[in-house]
């Protein structure tokens, strides 16, 4: 059995096969320490970095078996990172990856609400095709859309939808 100080330098290691590409060694990798699928310490996990060095990386370490379900510390995953982003392409593939869609951070928002807060109307009708749901304990969509400035077409999407 593997003891702390050897994981932490495995989950280095892993990094490395990342920023270098090295995708056997990262699967490799994976499925002998299955733990690393999920392991997050604070705000790194294998996702994370791969984040940093760009989707093409995000994409392959998915493919390794890396969970797209990853929490930073204030409880957000990916799949809300990039519907606040906007970025259509990204969320549709962590969705088919099995990016929990209603995933719910520490402030008890899920990705739906933050595409309609940073009015992304893309990633929101897709969110919403996909089962997402609202679950903010503060506001209604309409009126988080209407306090943070958000198109017109969002909000009356959104008024659309919840009629």
């Amino acid at each position: 059995m593997m003891n702390q100080s050897q994981f932490e330098t495995l989950f280095s290691t892993c990094k490395d096969y990342i920023e270098n590409q090295d995708w056997v060694a990262l699967k490799r990798a994976i499925v002998r320490t299955p733990s690393l699928k999920t392991y997050s310490n604070g705000d790194d996990s294998l996702l994370v970095h791969a984040i940093d060095i760009g989707p093409n990386a995000v994409r392959k370490s998915v493919g390794c078996g890396i969970s797209p379900n990853i929490r930073y510390t204030d409880g957000s995953t990916m799949l809300m990172r990039y519907a606040s982003f906007g970025d259509l392409e990204m969320l549709q593939f962590l969705l088919r990856n099995g990016a929990d869609v209603n995933a719910i951070a520490s402030n008890g928002e899920t990705a739906f609400s933050w595409s309609c807060f940073r009015d992304q109307l893309a990633c929101a009708q897709e969110l919403y095709a996909h089962g997402g749901t609202w679950s903010s304990a503060f506001q209604t969509p309409v009126e988080l859309a209407e306090s943070s400035n958000a198109s017109q077409e969002l909000i009356v999407w959104l008024r659309k939808i919840l009629e």
